[in-house]
């Protein structure tokens, strides 16, 4: 199988799972695997919310998809801008910014500093 295949065979694996997502499946209502993470230490991971803010973005609801999960809300137009620049050039440039290894290291700062950070207790 070569790349152009698994290209295509990924692009219409996550069209599905967006099918899916959009047609059975709302925030508002639950039934939402519950995160090994959470249930092992009580803590939230920094992927915790991201099904059911996933789900909320697709039924347009922003405000709700950032109250799940912020960092999704906040990853979703650098995925976008990743998906244009893939489809605009048939596969054959990958976005200069996104592959920059400073870009990859922010990254992985902002992603520890969210999960440090959403875990953190806050009394007023």
């Amino acid at each position: 199988m070569n790349s152009r295949h698994i290209k295509s065979f990924a692009l219409a694996a996550a069209t599905i799972v967006l099918l899916l997502l959009y047609f059975f499946v709302d925030a508002r209502k639950g039934g939402f695997p519950v995160c090994p993470f959470h249930q092992l230490t009580g803590l939230l991971c920094p992927g915790c919310g991201s099904q059911r803010g996933l789900s909320a973005l697709l039924h347009g609801d922003v405000l709700e998809a950032f109250q799940f999960n912020p960092l999704l809300v906040c990853a979703v137009p650098l995925v976008v801008y990743a998906i244009v620049i893939f489809v605009k050039t048939n596969g054959t440039q990958r976005p200069k910014l996104l592959y920059h290894p400073l870009f990859a290291k922010l990254c992985l700062w902002l992603v520890l500093l969210f999960w440090i950070g959403r875990n953190v207790v806050v009394y007023i």
